[in-house]
């Protein structure tokens, strides 16, 4: 007769990829004695030092990722490219075999920095930042703002861009998180992702954005040396004066929206949006719309464009 324990020891296998360590089936009740047993008669394989896999469970790269961060030993965590194919940021996992992978590529764990740990064919990095945490498919791993962070000091812009679209649109991240990360949070103010993205949000117009105010008078600036007299701004609009738009010339009918001055990403303020444009659209509203970072930083296209359509529609 099959005893609980490993009945247990059975269930906690088929859950996390026949892949255990030494801790963990010692704690599911097994003694030292029948951990020699299993390996000894080749029920369980050796997979690093302290890690254990069971004969014939099929390998693949959530069993093979497992049993690095196992290997790291405690406090250990799937981080950087690693994390985001656990989080579903990342198409595929980083290869746990490939023929000298670079570092970037390889399956990266995360230790605490007071700890020393190679471990063959895995990249270990040490880190002072102990929180930002979670545990995904069974595996330790850091959370999706935090493995942003840290794919940023690997990535290229574009790549950058691909996983914090896919974080937004997953609900993973919000962009207040994000934005925190990189300009508020103590915690990240030496992290060496966080100057690259700052500057991928600052790109999209989420973070750097001045006050209304400074934006109205910067807009009014950059209008009047095309010789146009100074838009309305926050002009209130439409049934029941729901719609509120940044700049208009409301006699034309010529609305310019600035994202990030008011930024919307959610998919239900997306619609909202949408919604909004269609409607302007059809009452016979032409639409400009502009990131902060349009006029902050190429203010003569942005005012030859308004300047362009404000006298098309004078004429």
């Amino acid at each position: 007769m099959i005893s609980d324990v490993e009945n247990g020891v059975r269930d906690w296998l088929a859950r996390h990829q026949g892949v255990i360590s030494r801790q963990e089936a010692l704690r599911l009740g097994l003694t030292e004695q029948q951990i020699v047993s299993r390996l000894r008669t080749g029920a369980w394989v050796r997979q690093t030092r302290g890690v254990y896999r069971l004969t014939g469970s099929p390998p693949g790269p959530l069993g093979d990722l497992r049993a690095a961060v196992l290997a790291c030993g405690r406090q250990a965590a799937a981080s950087h490219l690693s994390a985001a194919w656990l989080w579903g940021l990342a198409d595929a996992p980083p290869p746990a075999h490939a023929t000298r992978p670079a570092p970037a590529t390889r399956p990266t764990v995360t230790i605490p920095h007071t700890k020393v740990r190679d471990v063959e064919g895995v990249r270990v990095v040490r880190s002072r930042i102990t929180s930002r945490l979670a545990v995904r498919r069974g595996i330790p791993c850091t959370d999706p703002v935090r493995t942003i962070l840290d794919c940023a000091a690997d990535m290229g812009p574009h790549e950058i861009d691909d996983l914090v679209d896919r974080a937004l649109a997953r609900r993973l991240a919000r962009v207040d998180d994000l934005v925190h990360a990189v300009e508020r949070s103590a915690e990240f103010r030496r992290h060496p992702g966080r100057v690259t993205l700052a500057a991928r949000l600052a790109r999209r117009g989420v973070t750097g954005a001045p006050a209304p105010s400074v934006l109205e008078s910067r807009m009014a600036r950059l209008l009047a040396g095309e010789g146009l007299p100074a838009p309305k701004a926050e002009l209130v609009w439409g049934p029941q004066r729901r719609y509120r738009l940044d700049f208009a010339y409301p006699a034309l009918r010529l609305a310019i929206e600035v994202d990030g001055f008011a930024f919307h990403f959610t998919p239900e303020q997306m619609r909202a949006d949408n919604h909004r444009s269609n409607t302007l659209t059809a009452a016979g509203w032409m639409i400009l719309r502009y990131n902060w970072w349009d006029v902050t930083y190429e203010p003569e296209r942005v005012a030859g464009q308004i300047a362009a359509a404000y006298r098309m529609l004078a004429a």
